[in-house]
This record gives structure tokens, sequence and C-alpha cells, in this order.
């Protein structure tokens, strides 16, 4: 018994499509003209393997974006906050390692690792430092900013299909790059991919 699981159609000039052996994964890309059959196949394989969110920059949704810069924000602040506390517990002679949760300064204390008074004065750290740091990263816009910049352009290099590596690439050429190769005319307009296991 076969039942239709996904459906999805795009009119293009032309139009390259790709499934996968276990017919569990495929895609379909659209071009603004004919480009060559291998290139084609290649970008629906690209499309179905490696997932992009949109076909470049400019086309990622704005919901898309503005919660990878959410998380982006909140990253950069965790890690300047941990940063900020494991060097602080470093300078008191304590291991960050063996006090970086409640359970791990209970558990540690208990196995003689760290002593009682270790274990009060590594939880009097992380909550001060921890929380100056964070007060001070209020006044620190211009640093965040340039961090979560850097981590879009990251997440927009690693999930927009232009800006992808291209996997049948030896050369590390981008899709973009190698389509261009090809026929520097061809555009990819849009495309679908369809998982029965996402």
């Amino acid at each position: 018994k076969h039942v239709l699981a996904f459906y999805g159609a795009l009119e293009a000039p032309f139009v390259s499509e790709y499934v996968h052996f276990n017919g569990k994964l495929g895609a379909i890309v659209s071009f603004n003209k004919a480009v060559a059959p291998e290139i084609a196949r290649g970008i629906a394989m690209q499309v179905a393997s490696m997932n992009p969110v949109a076909v470049d920059a400019a086309s990622v949704p704005a919901e898309v974006l503005e919660s990878e810069k959410t998380i982006a924000v909140q990253k950069t602040k965790d890690e300047q906050v941990q940063k900020a506390v494991d060097n602080a517990l470093k300078k008191a002679g304590i291991n960050p390692a063996h006090v970086d949760s409640e359970d791990h300064i209970e558990s540690n204390t208990a196995k003689g690792w760290i002593t009682v008074e270790q274990a009060k004065q590594a939880r009097e750290i992380i909550a001060k430092v921890g929380a100056e740091t964070l007060a001070s990263l209020e006044q620190k816009v211009q640093m965040i900013n340039g961090i979560v910049n850097g981590r879009i352009q990251k997440f927009l290099k690693e999930n927009t299909l232009m800006e992808q590596e291209y996997q049948l690439s030896d050369d590390k050429k981008t899709v973009k790059e190698a389509l261009a190769a090809v026929d520097k005319e061809a555009a990819v307009i849009a495309f679908k991919r369809f998982s029965l296991s996402d």
C-alpha cells in the first residue's frame, strides 16, 4: 500500500529532481534556465542531504533569522558569563569542571575532590561573577552585536543553499561557485525538500 506523504510543485524554465535510493528523501529544484543535468541533479542532491533553509540570505524567512539572532545573543552572553566565572574560579584555585553544576558540586564534595569551603566559595563566585558579568554585558552592546553578527553569517553560510560548500566539489567551492563555473547566467529560483524521517 502506497500513501502520498508529500506533494510539491515548482514552475520554472527548468526543474531537476533527486530521490534518494531508499525513497524516503528527495528534492526538486527550479532554475531560471536549462542547466547541465549533472550540476542540476547535484544541486538537488545538495538540497536533499544538506537541508538548507533558503536559496540565499535574502530569501531566509524573517522569523528564522530572528530566532537565530535570539539564540546567538543568548549563546554569546552565556559564553561570556561562563568565561568570566571560569577565570574567577581558577584564580581562587578551584577547577571549573568540578563545580559546573550543583550536582557536580555535591558529588565532588562527597568524593573529596573539593572541600566544603571550596564548594561554598564556588557557589558564591558563580552567583556574584555571573551576575556582575551579565550586568556589564548590557554596556557592551557593540561587542555582543559583533559576535552575534559573526554567528549569523556562519549560520547563513551553512544553511543557505548558494553559500553551502558544494558536496560534489573537490575544491571547496560553494554551490553558487560550482553553478557559475558551469553557467554564469544560471540561477536557482526555488527548491522543495521532502523527507519521511523528519
